[in-house]
């Protein structure tokens, strides 16, 4: 499963990271997904390994996932920080 992820840069430092590190999907069974690494999917542009960003930028990309056929897909999370950071924004997925 790909899921596309706008990253604005709203503070006043360097964003420097990598997007899939931050990422994270979990389904209604509770269990999470990590990003895998892929080079291109047909929907779109994925991240850079590495995504730096000024204040006031923005970048667009997908992130990729591999789960079960089974699994039912609840919500995709994002936390800076490469996962470790405090801040951390969750959306319902349909």
């Amino acid at each position: 499963m790909a899921v596309e992820f706008q990253i604005k840069n709203i503070g006043t430092l360097v964003y420097d990271d990598t997007p899939d590190n931050c990422a994270l999907l979990l389904d209604t069974a509770g269990h999470r997904y990590e990003a895998v690494t892929v080079l291109s999917i047909a929907p779109g542009p994925i991240f850079d390994t590495s995504v730096r960003l000024s204040p006031g930028q923005k970048a667009v990309g997908y992130i990729v996932f591999e789960l079960p056929t089974t699994a039912k897909v609840a919500t995709a999370q994002f936390s800076m920080d490469s996962g470790f950071g405090v801040d951390t924004g969750r959306w319902t997925l349909k």
